[in-house]
């Protein structure tokens, strides 16, 4: 995605990681709310609730660049993923984490909708942004938390997404 989209209207672009193909579709309603949808295979774009895909085809450097892309468009924006796993995905931010207050307080609050049966998705990208670690790599207090201070984005990236493959 190049530009943010206008209101009343939509924007696609490439969006490489999970699969190298793949099309991201931004949709922005009248009053100009974003939502973020994808094409080409269910969440095939990266993003979840609270995590990312695991790496099938893309590298670390493409889905860290597909991530700011996404981390670009605005807080408000809803992201619509095909799989309720908020709730495990949450278990694990927590591990890489666990001092984040606004994680924290996300996970309870996936608690709570879970054990009363609400959906967790769609999720408000501003709440990912401050709490998915996987959106964080380039914050230096995750990168501190990690042992990784000043290191590359992507190699911060690539630890977070090789200890979620490891949980």
């Amino acid at each position: 995605m190049s530009s943010p989209a206008t209101r009343g209207s939509g924007r696609t672009g490439w969006s490489p990681g999970f699969l190298v193909k793949l099309v991201l579709i931004a949709l922005v309603d009248a009053l100009g709310a974003y939502a973020v949808l994808a094409a080409w295979g269910a969440e095939s774009w990266g993003l979840l609730a609270a995590t990312v895909q695991v790496l099938l085809e893309g590298t670390p450097a493409q889905m860290w660049s597909s991530l700011l892309k996404l981390r670009a468009l605005p807080d408000t924006t809803r992201v619509y993923c095909g799989h309720e796993y908020t709730q495990a995905n949450a278990r694990f931010a927590l591990t890489v984490d666990g001092a984040n207050p606004v994680l924290q307080a996300y996970a309870e609050d996936v608690d709570d909708a879970r054990e009363s049966g609400a959906a967790t998705i769609p999720a408000q990208l501003g709440r990912e942004k401050r709490a998915n670690p996987f959106l964080r790599a380039d914050k230096p207090e995750l990168q501190a938390v990690l042992g990784m201070a000043g290191a590359d984005p992507v190699a911060v990236f690539a630890e977070i997404r090789g200890r979620k493959d490891r949980f």
